[in-house]
Formats: structure tokens, C-alpha cells, sequence
């Protein structure tokens, strides 16, 4: 890191020792080109100003905070991989650049709202489990219940046939029949109740759930969205690579003319002295040039590293972006399998209130029987 560091201090403090040789040339060039300057040497100059503007430029206004920010963005990538999604506390390392900014911002939004559903579905499915335990308590004592009812009906039944003596013991029977009779009634009305509430929940659940499918399918599409626009960048630095060397052949060209120029200025002696130093400056300033196009093609072989860095870190996000889009998916199967096991639970629960509604009549029809034979 120390090393990027001075690499772009190095870069930066070229780039004015340009600015200064471009000052300078003008002002010889001002000064010589009514009487010195050949078409040749007007070449020379200026070749040397467009090769030396345009590294100014490109090192200032888009090499620099283009590897400020891959070098960043690789390193949230690496979060996200890792299973940090809360962008947000990191957001502002971006809001210098407003051309990723943006994207960065919805992109944070959209994990904090999935990470939240995902929250409300864990909730969802406790308190569906917590009242599937509730109905299997009712439903156990429903079932003692009837199977007391049965119990106790096969004793009345056999209690009717006998003297009249036992009378008495099946008035007993019946109070007891009676009272369980009520028990199981209300353990059903309860279970219904119980029932109906986790249906109600299994809805929310099933509502949260689709949200929450929609909501992966956005962090989805903003995923391969932010991988397009790395391909992108990567086309582009291999421009600006090709640009760069193309600055570079002609600080070539320019040093070697510089040469000429210096060599044609030494033949003609002092009346060529002038034209020598103006050779001499732009020699130098095509040096300058060239050391400033090296800076800038180390930056970007190093931009390209960091950036196949996060290409990578993107391709792992999309495989994990697919894989949570499975798992709702799965989950909603799950809630939709729930939805009718519980409607298949109200199906039974019904039909055993109907059962214990018919019990109930019989039990008046037993005690009128009994009532007959006392």
C-alpha cells in the first residue's frame, strides 16, 4: 500500500515538473519562433505539447480516482463475499465519485432491506412452530377425550341392560359423560381458534416471503448489473493502455527529432545557439513524457489487477445471489405445503366437532333411556 502510495506521489509530482516545462517552452518559443523555428522543429513543439497535455490530463482527471475507487470497491466486494451486506457504514468512501455512488447506495439498500426479511421470516416460521405445538396439545386432549366418551359409552351401554338397581351408577356415568363431552367441545373450539391464527400467520408469512423473492431478485439484477459495468471498466483500461503507448511512441518521436534538431543547431554554430536551447528544453520536456507514461502504465497494469480482483468477487456474488434466490424459493414451497397441512387440520377438526355434536345428541337420548329404565 505504501508503495501504491509513492507511486502516485512520484506520478503527481511529474506531472508538475510538466506543468512548469510547458510554461517554459512557451515562453522561448514566443521568444525564438519568429526566426528559428522551421517546419520541422514546428512539428517537434508541437507533438512535445500534445504528448505532455494529454498525460497531464489523463493522470489528473481519470487515472487517479478511478484506482481510488477500484482499489476501495475491491475491498467492500470482499466484505460482501464474506457475508458483511451493511454497505452503508462504508458508503461514504464513495461519495467523491458520484459516477458509482448511486449504485453503491441502492445496491447497500437493497441487502439491508433482504437482510431484514430474512429476519422476519425466521420470526414468521417461530411463531408458526410455537402454534403447531399448541394444536397437537388440543388435539392430544381431544383425542383422551373421545376416547374416554367411547370408553364410558360402551359402559352405559352395558349398564342399561342390567336391573334397574344400577340406575344410579349410570346417572353418575352420564354426569361424567356429560362433562367430558363439554371438555372435548371446547378443546375444539379452541384448536379452531388456535388454527385459524396460524393460518393468519402462515399468510404473513407467505406475503414476507414474496417480498422477500422480490427483493433478491433486485439485489440479483444490481449484482449483474455492477459485473456488466466491471466488464466495462476492464474494456476501457485496455484503451487506456493502448493510449498510453501511443503517448509513449510519440515522446519517442519527439526526443528523437529533439536530437536532430540539437545536432542540425550544433552545425550551424552561434547562429543556431538559440535553436539549441529550445532543442535542449524540449529534449528534456519528451523525457519528462516518457518517465510520466511509465507512471501511468504502472497505475494501470495495477488498476487491471484490482480490477480482475473484484470481477472475480463479482462472479462468487452472483453464485451466492442465485443460490438465495434457491433458498426463497424453497422457503414459499414450504410455506405453501404448510398452508395445506393446516387446511387439512381444520378439515379433520371440523369433522370432529360434528362427531362430538352427534355425541352430545345421543347423550340426551341415553339419559332419557336411563331415566325410562330408574
Amino acid at each position: 500500500m505504501k508503495n501504491k502510495s509513492s507511486l502516485m506521489n512520484k506520478a503527481f509530482k511529474n506531472y508538475r515538473w510538466v506543468t512548469t516545462g510547458i510554461m517554459l517552452l512557451g515562453i522561448l518559443i514566443f521568444v525564438t519562433v519568429a526566426y528559428l523555428m522551421t517546419e520541422s522543429v514546428g512539428k517537434v513543439v508541437i507533438l512535445t505539447l500534445v504528448a505532455i497535455c494529454s498525460n497531464a490530463l489523463l493522470l489528473v482527471g481519470l487515472i487517479f480516482p478511478l484506482k481510488y475507487f477500484v482499489s476501495n470497491y475491491n475491498d467492500v466486494m470482499e466484505s460482501m463475499k464474506q457475508g458483511d451486506l451493511k454497505l452503508f457504514k462504508r458508503i461514504n468512501e464513495f461519495e467523491s465519485n458520484k459516477m458509482f455512488s448511486k449504485l453503491i447506495r441502492s445496491i447497500a439498500s437493497v441487502l439491508e432491506e433482504f437482510v431484514e426479511l430474512v429476519k422476519g421470516s425466521f420470526v414468521t416460521v417461530e411463531s408458526i412452530t410455537s402454534t403447531t405445538r399448541t394444536v397437537n396439545q388440543y388435539s392430544d386432549e381431544a383425542i383422551s377425550a373421545v376416547e374416554e366418551i367411547s370408553r364410558m359409552m360402551q359402559q352405559i351401554a352395558g349398564g342399561a341392560t342390567r336391573q334397574a338397581a344400577q340406575s344410579q351408577t349410570g346417572e353418575a356415568l352420564m354426569e361424567t359423560l356429560s362433562e367430558e363431552i363439554t371438555l372435548a367441545y371446547n378443546n375444539c373450539h379452541l384448536i379452531m381458534e388456535e388454527t385459524n391464527k396460524m393460518m393468519k400467520v402462515n399468510k404473513e408469512g407467505h406475503v414476507s416471503i414474496a417480498t422477500l423473492q422480490e427483493r433478491a431478485q433486485s439485489a440479483n439484477n444490481a449484482t449483474h448489473e455492477i459485473s456488466d459495468m466491471i466488464s466495462l471498466l476492464m474494456e476501457k483500461m485496455k484503451d487506456i493502455a493502448l493510449f498510453v503507448e501511443t503517448i509513449e511512441s510519440i515522446a519517442s518521436q519527439t526526443n528523437l527529432l529533439a536530437l536532430n534538431a540539437a545536432i542540425e543547431a550544433a552545425r550551424a554554430g552561434e547562429a543556431g545557439r538559440g535553436f539549441g536551447v529550445v532543442a535542449e528544453e524540449i529534449r528534456k520536456l519528451a523525457d519528462q513524457s516518457h518517465n510520466s507514461t511509465n507512471e501511468i502504465k504502472n497505475l494501470v497494469a495495477s488498476i487491471e489487477v484490482e480490477t480482475s480482483t473484484v470481477n472475480e468477487a463479482m462472479i462468487k456474488m452472483n453464485s451466492v445471489s442465485e443460490e438465495e434466490k434457491e433458498a426463497v424459493a424453497s422457503a414459499k414451497e414450504v410455506f405453501n405445503k404448510i398452508a395445506v397441512s393446516i387446511e387439512a387440520i381444520i378439515e379433520k377438526i371440523l369433522l370432529t366437532n360434528e362427531a362430538i355434536s352427534k355425541v352430545n345428541q345421543d347423550k340426551e337420548q341415553v339419559n332419557r333411556v336411563i331415566e325410562e329404565v330408574a
